[in-house]
């Protein structure tokens, strides 16, 4: 049955090819001369929504393939040309020659476009596409995202990111500003669609290349979304509150007001039902970087809540953002945002573990009851001012406040050949304050001479963290056991300067030569202190307490040449840069100093070829080099012993590592037959990388401590191909990743050679017409495979994968009825049985008064089986984890519009 059942899918399909026609056409001027880059526009004559489109060649012509036999409305634009729109008839042929049609130029642009504008969905100028945002019919209430989704070329993910022409969008403005910074979800999510006049798609160049005017190859996907002259000035927006079983409640508020001169916006936003309010690069931001949100990972928040997991634990959030931006004239501007966020997280976690080191194998189950309270601020202002067109000085500030309170209750048993040797329990409470400020003057200036300019730009920050622990652990085992009864201190300081001078002066209209300059100093002191608790009176431990200075000095140099060509883009730089890394610890008052310098000098070759193959495709070539230095947590003598089974300790004597990258990078883009081929490879060698060193205690203790090795190696690669199925009205993506890594690590000394393959798979198909009907599905396919030289026997090999349909029926303009299921299969291999889970969540939306209000009914969870599972693999372990997670609940909820609601008004590109 399977087989007929396929075979007739395919004889269906190649009827409605074979029914399908192609219709071709030529687009002249007044004298009968080619059009490049005409737009030629087949609309449905009843609605004028868009059929297909394209837009004509070098020889001004143009082909649309695989279209029904019909009437339809044939229009065609070209700027600084009057519309042509004409009723054509669409027959049974293989081909229709629809002839030549002749554009003439007219002085009337606008009121031309503003009569016939319902008929243009979207227009090409120059390398910015255009679509007008009233060709695309939203449902009432609708969002920028909503619209967003049914704009040809552009995707919108489950998660929420965008990608456009197949390439992510990592950047969204609002009238050429920026929305709450760099989250392209604010704006799509909180920005309503009839406030939208236009959305338009380019590659934004980087500040530098946009005030220099010379092409760096830095670039960025950019949406812009142009607003309607009746919402540029006033106020709009939505408030909506829900709740229901299980005690859940979800609210939010967003409310924009504009001006000519001036751009506001507030968000408010809570619940209980673990739903973030600000994306993953946000939260990032609210920890002041990666490199913190890694380390200070005490917010209450799951990586995973990020990427599409299951959220860990239950989590009240709340959270709320400002955003203000203001023109005081043509020549000073300022933007600035604040954001504010609360939650609390109540987490309950079983884990077991497979672990092994040299001949010893053994295993742990743990389970743990912890609370996180966390509440960070961060406020964040740009001013730029331009005196004049040579001269322009930006001063960006970031300030931020993070605040941690977290408690931990736990035990973990260890066990060899089924028999309990060991016990440990903790009991943890910490309290973590963090302030900072972070820092950025550029002064930009260009001369008369075009291509020549002067960048001067210095960067500073000051930060200090103040914690306060106190725990209880208890480590029994056959050897011995041990009590720890403590209060710990930690506290730092950093501060840190940066200044940077390049020059570039034309060789000639196509090449550049710079030269360029830099010092970068920065300075950390942690120090951490221990108390031992007897007879309730802290004691301090002079053995473990201790203080650290770090101190980095770098200079760097570089010089390179660019050329800018149409076709071909090349850069060559050398650089050199000479670093050193003061290190000075001091145990205890009466210990000497030791005093540790590291000096290392490297070149920085680098070295990048861009060709443009093709008007749809592309290849980048790029070789280079970069040094990393240590990082404090890395390096700091400071003992980290709150984990029971776990000491961390630090590493002065490490030395920056050094890559050398390769990549190649190829696309091809199809932006107006919608296919998109994109390939990349990548191969990293790293000399010195920092890896951690795992030592086993009899006790089975496990004590990390960094190193630097130097045989490492990785490849990463990417295959994506997307494409429309014309015959099905539906469009696919398929896409391959693979991650292969190489190193040697250390297990209680013994060198151990470790290989290790990630890769994936993924297909999604969707449906291109979603008036009434907005489905896609797909699958995904992840194999992880590890190999140990030490324990052959602990090779790892095991796949997850999952699937999903996504579905929302729309009956009439009120009625919108969603569906998501999601399967789930967790591989049984080296764990104790295989999982698997159907997600289904299903919701109902009722719109009044052309949706201005709206009644929501949810159902989360409809078969009850959401459960917290996370499976992975370390450098000598396999890990189950079992957490606690919000199942099924029901809410009925509220939405209203805000402020006066707007008719749509006539189009322009």
């Amino acid at each position: 049955m399977r087989y007929i059942l396929t075979l007739c899918l395919i004889v269906m399909t190649l009827i409605a090819t074979y029914a399908q026609s192609t219709v071709q056409g030529s687009v002249l001027d007044e004298h009968q001369q080619s059009l490049i880059g005409a737009t030629v526009v087949l609309l449905e004559p009843v609605d004028s929504s868009m059929v297909a489109f394209a837009i004509s060649d070098a020889d001004g012509l143009f082909t649309i393939d695989q279209v029904d036999s019909g009437s339809y409305v044939l229009q065609i634009s070209f700027v600084s040309y009057g519309t042509k729109t004409t009723p054509v008839e669409i027959g049974g042929e293989r081909k229709n020659h629809l002839g030549s049609f002749s554009l003439t130029p007219t002085t009337e642009i606008l009121q031309e476009i503003t009569v016939k504008a319902e008929h243009i969905p979207m227009g090409v100028i120059g390398d910015t596409i255009s679509y007008n945002a009233a060709a695309f019919k939203t449902k009432p209430g609708a969002t920028v995202e909503d619209l967003l989704k049914k704009l040809p070329g552009v995707e919108v993910q489950r998660d929420g990111s965008i990608k456009a022409m197949g390439e992510d969008v990592n950047n969204v403005l609002v009238d050429g500003k920026e929305f709450f910074g760099d989250d392209p979800q604010i704006a799509t999510k909180n920005l309503d669609a009839e406030a939208v006049e236009k959305v338009q798609v380019f590659d934004k160049k980087s500040d530098i290349a946009e005030f220099t005017g010379i092409d760096d190859g830095e670039e960025e996907k950019t949406i812009n979304l142009k607003l309607k002259e009746d919402y540029k000035n006033g106020g709009f927006g939505t408030v909506g509150l829900a709740g229901g079983t299980e005690s859940t409640y979800d609210g939010k508020l967003n409310y924009n007001r504009f001006s000519p001169q001036m751009q506001a916006a507030v968000i408010v936003s809570g619940n209980n039902i673990n739903k973030q309010a600000f994306s993953f690069n946000e939260y990032i931001s609210f920890m002041g970087g990666i490199g913190n949100a890694i380390a200070n990972n005490n917010s209450g928040l799951s990586f995973g809540e990020f990427g599409g997991g299951t959220p860990q634990g239950i989590t009240d959030n709340l959270s709320s953002g400002l955003n203000f931006n203001y023109d005081f004239s043509k020549k000073l501007s300022l933007t600035s945002h604040y954001f504010y966020q609360l939650s609390d997280r109540n987490l309950d976690q079983q884990s077991s573990a497979s672990q092994f080191a040299d001949d010893i194998t053994f295993e742990t189950v743990g389970q743990s009851t912890s609370d996180r309270l966390n509440k960070n601020h961060r406020f964040q202002a740009n001013l730029k001012y331009k005196p004049n067109p040579y001269t322009q000085i930006s001063w960006k500030n970031t300030l931020s406040s993070i605040s941690n309170l977290t408690t931990v209750i736990g035990n973990t048993e260890f066990l060899q050949l089924g028999l309990l040797t060991g016990r440990t329990t903790t009991d943890l409470s910490e309290d973590n304050g963090q302030l900072g400020i972070d820092g950025r003057l550029i002064f930009r200036n260009r001369f008369k001479k075009k291509g020549r300019n002067w960048i001067n730009t210095a960067n500073y920050q000051y930060g200090v963290i103040d914690e306060e622990s106190s725990l209880e652990n208890q480590i029994n085992n056959i050897v011995s056991s041990i009590d720890i009864v403590q209060n710990q201190r930690y506290n730092l300081e950093k501060s840190g300067l940066k200044v940077e001078s390049a020059y570039t002066e034309p060789l000639s209209t196509k090449v550049f030569l710079s030269g360029k300059y830099g010092y970068q100093i920065e300075e950390e002191s942690p120090e951490r202190l221990f108390f031992d608790i007897l007879d309730e009176q802290g004691i301090l431990n002079d053995e473990l307490s201790r203080s650290y200075v770090k101190r980095n000095t770098v200079h760097n140099g570089s010089v390179s040449i660019r050329r800018n060509a149409k076709k071909l883009k090349m850069t060559a730089r050398i650089g050199l840069q000479s670093s050193q890394i003061r290190g000075v610890i001091q145990d205890d008052a009466a210990s000497p100093i030791e005093d540790l310098n590291n000096q290392s000098t490297h070149a920085l070759p680098h070295a990048r070829l861009d060709i443009d193959l093709s008007k749809k495709a592309s290849i980048d070539l790029t070789y280079n080099t970069a040094v990393v230095l240590p990082t404090l947590e890395q390096l700091a003598p400071l003992p980290d012993n709150t984990n029971p089974n776990l000491l961390r300790l630090g590493n002065p004597e490490l030395v920056p590592s050094y890559t050398h990258s390769f990549g190649v990078d190829f696309r091809s883009i199809d932006q107006f037959n919608f296919r998109n081929f994109f390939a990349n490879l990548h191969f990293s060698l790293v000399n010195n990388q920092v890896i951690n060193a795992l030592t086993v205690e009899p006790s089975l203790l496990r004590i990390l401590r960094p190193i630097n090795s130097d045989s490492y190696a990785s490849l990463r690669s990417y295959l994506s191909y997307s494409s429309p199925i014309r015959p099905l009205k539906m469009k696919y993506t398929a896409s391959t990743r693979v991650r292969w890594s190489t190193y040697d690590s250390f297990i209680n000394e013994s060198l151990t050679s470790v290989n290790e393959v990630i890769s994936s798979l993924s297909l999604n198909v969707e449906n291109r017409k979603k008036e009434k009907l907005d489905l896609s599905t797909g699958i995904d396919l992840s194999l992880t495979n590890r190999r140990y030289d030490a324990n052959e026997d602990f090779n790892q090999s095991f796949f997850n994968y999952s699937a999903f349909v996504d579905g929302v029926i729309y009956i009439g303009e009120t009625w919108a009825l969603s569906s998501i299921y999601d399967y789930r299969f967790f591989s049984g291999e080296f764990f104790a049985e295989s999982q698997s889970f159907h997600l289904w969540h299903l919701s109902v939306k009722k719109s009044f008064e052309q949706g201005k209000f709206a009644i929501t009914l949810q159902v989360n969870d409809v078969l009850d089986q959401t459960r917290g599972v996370e499976r992975f693999g370390g450098l000598n372990s396999l890990s189950d984890q079992r957490f606690n997670t919000r199942s099924r609940y029901l809410n009925l909820g509220v939405v209203m519009k805000l402020g006066k609601r707007k008719k749509r008004a006539g189009l322009a590109l």
